[in-house]
């Protein structure tokens, strides 16, 4: 209803805020030194003018096999921590493989320029609801969360929001000490749009995409 619409755009704005903070926090921990050359040259551009997967010891962007590891390291803690502490009682979960490396190559070359590290959903999950008074009360507890710190929000809600496709959602980009430093993605729909979404709406999609080179 167009209540909680209204406070779906105001808790957007609210972490929005906050993930500035969040996001300069984890800028700091980016490349520390880029020594001469120019592969190192090249990641401290890429490092400070994205958001890259950043290894939390060496503070360098993470190496593919880097990123494999961690992400089947964190995978069941992460995919146990959403149905406990985030789906409640309303939610429905539905947990994700870790993304295959042959999408990550692809969504790599076309969007990132070959940079493996700007992926940041290797590991996903989603949340389903029937009502936004319930995506409201599940962003909440992901937001009050003390294990993990929004990076980026996508509101696809929003009215002001607009896409070729008209899929909605809303999509959360984050990372924490339960993903051990890596960044993470947990994706909120409605029932209706995931049905339509997991019957022929991905496909079509997807098709779109590869036409579109994204």
């Amino acid at each position: 209803s167009e209540p909680h619409i209204s406070d779906l755009v105001q808790l957007t704005v609210d972490i929005k805020t906050a993930s500035k903070k969040h996001v300069e926090d984890y800028s700091h921990k980016d490349v520390s030194s880029s020594g001469p050359g120019l592969c190192q040259g090249i990641m401290w551009k890429i490092a400070h003018t994205r958001l890259v997967q950043i290894h939390p010891i060496t503070r360098r962007p993470r190496t593919r096999f880097e990123l494999y590891q961690t992400a089947f390291e964190i995978q069941d803690a992460y995919q146990a921590h959403v149905l406990r502490c985030w789906c409640g009682e309303d939610g429905q979960h539905y947990r994700a493989s870790v993304k295959k490396w042959q999408r990550v190559y692809v969504k790599s070359n076309r969007a990132y320029g070959g940079a493996v590290e700007c992926c940041k959903d290797l590991v996903r999950s989603t949340l389903v609801f029937d009502t936004v008074a319930q995506w409201v009360a599940c962003l909440r507890r992901i937001y009050d969360d003390k294990e993990v710190k929004i990076l980026q929000m996508k509101n696809r809600l929003d009215p002001a929001y607009s896409d070729f496709t008209g899929y909605r959602d809303v999509s959360l980009v984050l990372f924490g000490s339960l993903t051990n430093n890596m960044i993470v993605e947990c994706q909120l729909n409605t029932r209706s749009i995931f049905r339509a979404k997991s019957a022929s709406g991905h496909k079509r999609y997807v098709e779109a995409r590869d036409a579109r080179g994204d």
